[in-house]
């Protein structure tokens, strides 16, 4: 059951495509509380490092000034997002804390089912530390024109990992009754047939078994879903086939929305 969605906001640019994202689950799931969080990254004296420069004299009243400016600039952001995401987004709420983003989203998550977060076109530090560390799920969204809920794909590999995610999807959008599962290596015969349990709630998994690049496979299947499901990042064994082919690469080109459980 979907109560609480967390909206990680970064800057502007961001703000009408998670937006738009916000809607659609709100539109599928009226009752869902839609929040948005801004997390001031921490600045401290040691950031004052960042204003020597490569040679001359640090003049630490300039370094104060920039300091302060700095600053200044975040609140200013922040109040832009706040107020474009308040308009965007009817009946929500948002609020800003201060702090190490990863550490704080995953603080923040106790009182929430998942986090929104936008998807960019490179995976940097931040975003890796919060899908090795999450408790609980995360979907990464890119930049499209339409979102919806309707073709869900499983990059299964038939590993616990995933299976969480699997059922931690199904937790969240129950509404959901149908999915498509490539499996890429594994014969039928050793497939461990979740249709066995969703027969009896309702729901159905149709299996694709394919041999080959697993990153070529997944990108390829992923065109026609609306939203990949994962297992998680730091253990999952197709991220860790997909990370040894190159696969932080194929993770980063998937223009869709990634489920990881």
């Amino acid at each position: 059951m979907l109560n609480r969605v967390l909206i990680k906001l970064d800057n502007q640019e961001e703000v009408k495509h998670l937006a738009k994202y916000a809607n659609m689950i709100k539109k599928n799931y009226p009752e869902a509380e839609i929040v948005g969080i801004f997390i001031h990254p921490s600045i401290g004296e040691h950031s004052f490092r960042e204003f020597r420069g490569v040679g001359g004299d640090y003049d630490i009243g300039e370094a104060k000034s920039e300091h302060k400016a700095k600053i200044e600039k975040i609140m200013e952001d922040e109040n832009k997002i706040r107020e474009e995401f308040l308009s965007l987004v009817e009946n929500s709420s948002f609020y800003a804390k201060i702090g190490d983003i990863p550490e704080v989203l995953m603080d923040e998550l106790r009182l929430f089912d998942l986090a929104v977060i936008s998807k960019t076109d490179k995976i940097g530090h931040d975003l890796r530390e919060i899908f090795k560390n999450h408790n609980k799920p995360i979907i990464l969204v890119p930049e499209l024109e339409n979102y919806s809920l309707d073709r869900i794909l499983v990059a299964d590999d038939q590993g616990l990992e995933v299976n969480k995610s699997v059922f931690k999807f199904m937790g969240v959008f129950e509404k959901t009754r149908e999915f498509k599962a490539v499996t890429v290596g594994v014969s039928q015969e050793e497939v461990k047939d979740l249709n066995f349990y969703l027969e009896k709630i309702d729901k159905k998994i149709d299996y694709k078994f394919e041999e080959g690049a697993v990153d070529k496979i997944i990108l390829n299947y992923a065109k026609d879903c609306d939203m990949l499901i994962m297992g998680n990042l730091k253990r999952s064994f197709m991220v860790e086939k997909l990370i040894g082919t190159g696969g932080i690469r194929a993770l980063e080109e998937v223009k869709k929305p990634i489920f990881i459980g």
